[in-house]
Order: structure tokens, then sequence, then C-alpha cells
């Protein structure tokens, strides 16, 4: 999933699969003039947001299968950035104030702790603004928040929310973890064991994965350049995918994560280079070792999927 510009110089939502090649959803009835997916869960459902094809420009959270099509969400706009197979969907949805918006929570009605369903504001750790990158299959959620002393332009803290808890509320993933000399800043994607993202340890920004058991947090480091690091997906076994910044400058650099491979490293050093890629970011990863993310192809900016058996297991 992801998206692809058109000859008009507007994206359309896209799925990828290896039988069909590339998908264009976009295309589709009810998608709007502009649409972007985001996500995938597990079942094949995939998560975005489009607009409406108005000419206002806002966006609308949308959950699509090829069985139902696309299932708009949040009248009054929204950004979807992950989803699980139960049919859970977070992200952010904007507040009256334009530079506000509040991390959400939607869940269909039937299940076992939320039976009548819908969307549920997850609120913030005291600051103006959270956002809510992602959902385990069991319901936790994870992502950003301003604290009351938060300057407008800064993201906060990272966050957990467990919507299976009796009385569900956000918590600052910094109270959580077992983390000296962290600032946990943005967590990206969890599962059932871990958490990753990215926060300041001795002034630098560099990736982290937190295990859920433990509290323990480590250090994915970053690449030859020391730049800034960040972690974006995690598998079941642990391994991680993301982007650190790019020692030769201009732009990122992809990078992946896993004991077999002795550390985190640049992701495009594990490629031929006669292919002609330059790997910029790494979006996503599953139990597999099936990479997903975007870069260069002979100098035209291209997604791309690539297996790493070596992750598997890691």
């Amino acid at each position: 999933m992801g998206a692809e510009s058109t000859a008009d110089g507007i994206f359309h939502a896209i799925r990828y699969t290896d039988v069909g090649g590339v998908q264009d959803l976009g295309a589709q009835p009810g998608f709007g003039g502009q649409s972007f997916a985001s996500a995938i869960a597990a079942n094949g459902a995939i998560g975005g947001h489009a607009d409406h094809a108005d000419g206002t420009g806002v966006l609308f959270g949308f959950a699509y299968t090829p069985t139902a099509g696309r299932t708009a969400l949040c009248p009054g706009g929204c950004s979807v950035w992950d989803l699980n197979a139960a049919g859970q969907l977070v992200g952010l949805v904007p507040g009256r104030d334009p530079a506000t918006w509040q991390a959400f929570l939607y869940t269909p009605p039937g299940g076992s702790y939320a039976p009548s369903g819908g969307l549920r504001g997850l609120g913030t750790l005291g600051g103006a603004r959270s956002s809510a990158s992602g959902v385990s299959e069991a319901g936790l959620v994870v992502g950003n928040a301003q604290l009351a002393s938060s300057p407008p332009g800064d993201l906060g803290h990272a966050f957990i929310y467990d919507a299976r808890a009796a009385r569900p509320e956000m918590r600052d993933l910094n109270t959580v973890a077992h983390a000296p000399g962290w600032i946990l800043q943005s967590a990206n994607d969890v599962n059932e064991t871990f958490i990753v993202g990215y926060g300041l340890i001795g002034g630098a920004q560099r990736a982290f994965r937190l295990e859920l058991a433990s509290g323990a947090v480590k250090n994915l480091g970053t690449t030859a350049g020391g730049g800034p690091s960040v972690a974006w997906s995690v598998d079941a076994y642990g391994d991680v995918v993301g982007w650190a910044e790019s020692p030769a400058g201009g732009h990122d650099e992809a990078i992946v994560y896993a004991p077999g491979l002795g550390g985190t490293a640049p992701l495009g050093d594990l490629v031929d280079p006669s292919l002609g890629w330059t790997l910029v970011q790494a979006n996503g990863i599953n139990a597999h070792g099936s990479i997903v993310g975007w870069g260069y192809h002979q100098g035209a900016a291209r997604g791309f999927k690539l297996n790493l058996p070596v992750c598997v297991g890691g």
C-alpha cells in the first residue's frame, strides 16, 4: 500500500501484490480526487485518507477491503495512520483550532471491550496536540502527545494507550519504560512484544526499541554518519526498519536492525549496487522478512519491496 502520483500530478492510494502488481485504489468510486494508503492489516484491510474532490482539500479517514470497498470515517475530516485485523483504526482528528489535533481510536461495533464501537478521542498528555501512529492486534495504541509544558511546535512525549483496560487512559511512555537518560519522543509502531520509535539520549536523536514485558529500551543507534535515526516499524521477532540521516547528505537512508545483521545497517548496503537503487526510507516489515519503503531507482522516486531472510527470527 502507499500512494502514486498520476499523470495530472495528484496522488492516488495504491495496493501492491506479488500476483496482481500495483492496483490504483484511488480510481475506484468513492475515493475522491486525491487519496493516500497509510497501512495494511494482517487480513489485507487498508487504512488511509482521501478527499471528496470538492476543492476544499479536507482529508477523510477510510478503511478499505476488496469485498466492502471504501468505508469513510470522521465526517469532519481526519487522517488514518494504522489499523489492525479487528477493524480498529488510529490516527488524528483536527480540533476546532486548525493548529490543534487529537489522537483517536476507531473501533467497529460489537467488540468485546467496546460493544457500541465508534470513534474515541484519546486526549493528550496535558498539551494541545496528539497523534496516534500505531495499533497492535490486541488494541495497544501508540503515538506522540504534547505535555502542558510543550512549546507549540514540539512533538511532546511518546504515549501508550491500552484500549482493553477497564478505564483506558493515555500514559506517557517515559513513565512506563525503563529508560534512564532517554526522552522518548514518538512511538511509531507496536505489536504484542515491542514498541519502536525515536527519542533523545545524550542530546542526540536515536531510534529505539522497547520490550513491553520488561520495559527495557534498546538504543538502535544510527549509521556511520552519526546523524539522527528513526525506527518506524517492527516485526514479531523484534527486527526493525526506519531511516537515518545519510552521511552523504541530501536525503535520508533506509536502515534495518536485526541481530543477524550485527545491529543497525543501511538497507542499501544489502542490495546489489548494479540494480541502481538508493533506498531512502523503510516503512514496514513483516514476520516473513519482507520490507517495504521508497527510494530512487535510477534517479526516479519509486516504492520498493525486498526480502531479507536473515531478519526472520533474529
